[in-house]
């Protein structure tokens, strides 16, 4: 095919012709200008400052081929049951109840507030925070027995009692911005007035 100046193609305005080798000054119908190889152009859907925008708005939850409930992609939900299946844990959950239960959290993580999320885009690299934290470890995924946490607090918690790991927590704060407490018997006091801070 010979190419034109003014021809259209993919959205493409061919300019003028750059060099013999077939390159093309072409404008983009949002404004931009860029050089292109005429086999190039031919293939191309969007301008180099348009993809990210597509890719964006294409990416997770609104791809075509998206499975899941919400934000939560269905493989990690398969992930979540087959590890529970693995440990022999009870396991009565289903996908749209966690996206409701992570909805009814605000996307935040329960102990912390920080917000959480499945799969955020930061550059080219994909983040995932949000993990589900069975409250009695004792228990299995069970709906009055999971949460959604930040992935470095369910590390922290492990197996412990999620009361356990708010009384570490609160002592760690405690010992490192409070220079007027002392600690007899696992309880923190306030020097000098024998005052429980901390059970």
């Amino acid at each position: 095919m010979k190419w034109k100046e003014n021809d259209i193609i993919n959205g493409f305005k061919l300019i003028e012709k750059v060099d013999k080798k077939g390159y093309w000054l072409a404008e983009h119908n949002c404004g931009r200008i860029y050089s292109f190889r005429n086999s190039q152009i031919k293939n191309q859907n969007y301008c180099k400052g348009c993809i990210d925008k597509y890719n964006e708005s294409n990416f997770g939850y609104n791809h075509k081929s998206w499975r899941g409930a919400g934000e939560i992609p269905s493989d990690l939900f398969t992930t979540i049951k087959s590890s529970a299946r693995y440990r022999k844990l009870d396991f009565d959950l289903d996908i749209d109840f966690l996206w409701n239960l992570f909805l009814k959290q605000n996307k935040k993580c329960k102990l912390s507030n920080i917000e959480i999320y499945f799969n955020k885009k930061c550059g080219n690299k994909k983040y995932k925070t949000a993990t589900l934290d069975r409250i009695d470890s004792t228990l299995g995924y069970i709906k009055t027995n999971v949460q959604w946490v930040h992935r470095d607090i369910n590390k922290l918690k492990s197996n412990f009692p999620e009361s356990y790991l708010i009384k570490l927590c609160a002592r760690i704060y405690l010992n490192n911005t409070c220079d007027d407490l002392s600690i007899e018997d696992g309880v923190f006091y306030k020097k000098d007035q024998f005052q429980k801070v901390i059970c």
